[in-house]
């Protein structure tokens, strides 16, 4: 039996230059069901030059993403962090998503669902 195609809605969310206001970029993925949220990632950067993404590798086959776009997480005083959010709908960035969105999974361990909505988002927590 053919394995069936799946469809996840996937944003992403940067601060702009003056460190206040929220630019953002989005793109549908398709890909296999049972995939993980790392593969939506791959295969967005595939598609899309604007995706293109660093990740490390903590531990084998745990990834944490450090950059997307050439836009990398900040460590310091100052820091910023690339953080995964499930959303019920399509992201509004004049309406930004509580706490309880966050997920507490990482990219590897997070299996994404048809009509799925996730945001990566640079910002503080």
């Amino acid at each position: 039996m053919p394995s069936k195609h799946i469809t996840v809605n996937y944003t992403v969310w940067f601060p702009n230059a003056d460190n206040v206001t929220i630019s953002g970029i989005n793109t549908l993925v398709t890909l296999q069901e049972n995939s993980s949220f790392y593969e939506v990632v791959i295969k967005a950067a595939k598609q899309n030059d604007n995706f293109t993404f660093h990740a490390t590798e903590s531990v084998p086959n745990r990834h944490s993403v450090t950059s997307i776009n050439g836009i990398e997480s900040v460590i310091g005083p100052n820091r910023v962090y690339w953080f995964l959010y499930k959303l019920d709908t399509y992201p509004d960035i004049n309406n930004t998503p509580a706490v309880s969105y966050l997920l507490e999974t990482g990219v590897d361990d997070t299996i994404v669902s048809n009509g799925d909505n996730y945001l990566f988002w640079l910002t503080h927590h």
